[in-house]
């Protein structure tokens, strides 16, 4: 069997981390990813863009599942995703002010690419000490690799395609689970 599974009532296929051309690192059009999503069989997804809302916002106007409004901030102290938000969080505040902002908001909280030395993650230190307040921790990017976004790459069988991404991404997480 080829393609993207068939989503049951019972089956939901979401990704919680995603970029539109809102975010500097992305090429993709609101309107490419919502069309790139529904290839892969995804029921739900959050668009994450880096210190805007205005890619999910976007997107959600023109998708026909469920956008998770979000977005991935800069603070002070390393990166913080928000998620189910209404409005742009600032940028470059502590990240207890961030969390703050975007749990006032009635969102939730989460730490994406944790340990990364490559990108700006969180400090394991204040990340430790805001733990409480945080409702999820990013385990796993399956799909990130260098180079244009996701619907752009190329397919290929090169030898550092079938190594990304690099081993010490498979580092182990922290993870939190929240039950209420």
């Amino acid at each position: 069997m080829s393609g993207a599974p068939t989503p049951s009532a019972n089956f939901i296929r979401a990704d919680f981390h995603n970029h539109t051309h809102y975010s500097p690192d992305s090429i993709l059009s609101p309107r490419a990813f919502v069309r790139e999503a529904r290839r892969r069989g995804l029921t739900t997804a959050a668009i994450t863009d880096h210190n805007t809302i205005r890619g999910a916002l976007v997107a959600r106007e023109l998708a026909d599942f469920p956008v998770i409004i979000g977005e991935e901030v800069k603070t002070t102290d390393g990166e913080i995703l928000g998620l189910f938000l209404s409005e742009d969080v600032p940028r470059d505040l502590p990240a207890s002010e961030t969390i703050a902002r975007i749990k006032h908001q009635g969102g939730i909280v989460g730490v994406p690419h944790p340990f990364d030395s490559l990108r700006s993650a969180l400090l394991e230190d204040v990340m430790l000490g805001l733990i409480d307040q945080i409702d999820f921790i990013e385990a796993l990017m399956v799909f990130h690799r260098p180079g244009p976004g996701l619907a752009q790459a190329p397919r290929s069988r090169s030898k550092r395609d079938r190594l990304w991404p690099p081993r010490r991404s498979h580092r182990r997480s922290l993870l939190q689970s929240r039950t209420g």
